[in-house]
């Protein structure tokens, strides 16, 4: 008899233990990793005087951006061909690109939003904007 009470107590703390295990938070660069679909992107074309262009795409089925575990990002969008580019996480709000910074303004379980902006090197009020929305 004893030995079953000593059995039961056992059993009982070897469950609590268990049941009191803490989640570990994914780190960005686990959370990033994986298959996207492209949902859409927008781009804004700033050169003064005379230019200011703003482009806006949506994504289409089977077009994707890819996080593989090696560092390689494949992107298949807006009609072309897959590319192949490589990317980091720098800390958790930026990603680069084949060396271009995004700002990671969203990051989710099924939503990620990434921003760049690119100023002309010969002129100030020059630049580019990239945002990219993709979706899981």
């Amino acid at each position: 008899m004893k030995a079953i009470k000593m059995t039961i107590v056992a059993l009982v703390t070897v469950l609590s233990l268990a049941g009191c295990k803490k989640d570990v938070e994914k780190t960005t660069l686990e959370k990033i990793q994986g298959r996207w679909n492209y949902g859409s992107s927008n781009h804004k074309e700033v050169y003064p005087p005379s230019t200011n262009n703003t482009y806006a795409f949506t994504g289409k089925a089977g077009e994707y951006f890819d996080f593989r575990t090696d560092g390689k990002l494949y992107v298949k969008m807006e009609g072309d061909p897959e590319e192949s580019e490589t990317y980091t996480v720098d800390n958790d709000n930026q990603i680069s690109i084949s060396g271009e910074p995004f700002v990671i303004q969203q990051l989710t379980d099924n939503r990620l939003v990434i921003y760049s902006k690119q100023v002309d090197p010969t002129s100030s009020d020059a630049y580019t904007e990239h945002t990219y929305t993709l979706t899981r």
